[in-house]
């Protein structure tokens, strides 16, 4: 079974066959199409209606969405909290110079690779 070799975010939850994907002029897949042809373009308002975030293309959406994962599981703060107050600082969310280090790595996990510069 695929999931004893991927992590929860990095399995499919569901399929769409295309004979063709949509570019951009520079060559690219054009991910926003993509997400239109595969009918997902709506699923992220279904976890945080009224974020600041609604509005991000899902791939970013759903980025964000990791990241403030982490950073409620490292601060113990409510990730609707954090994502209706974007301008509170790692420490009005409970955080500190020391649990940054798990939110990085908790990061990490999920697939979001980022440094820590002092």
């Amino acid at each position: 079974m695929s999931s004893n070799f991927l992590k929860s975010h990095e399995i499919p939850q569901a399929i769409h066959v295309l004979a063709k994907l949509p570019m951009m002029l520079n060559g690219k897949v054009d991910s926003q199409k993509l997400l239109v042809l595969c009918g997902n373009s709506t699923k992220r308002n279904l976890d945080f209606p009224n974020g600041p975030f609604h509005d991000l293309p899902l791939l970013e959406y759903e980025l964000a969405k990791r990241v403030v994962s982490a950073l409620a599981q490292v601060t113990g703060a409510d990730a609707q909290d954090i994502m209706e107050n974007m301008d509170a600082s790692f420490n009005e969310i409970g955080g500190n110079s020391l649990n940054m280090v798990t939110a990085v790595l908790e990061m990490k996990k999920s697939g979001i690779n980022i440094g820590m510069f002092f």
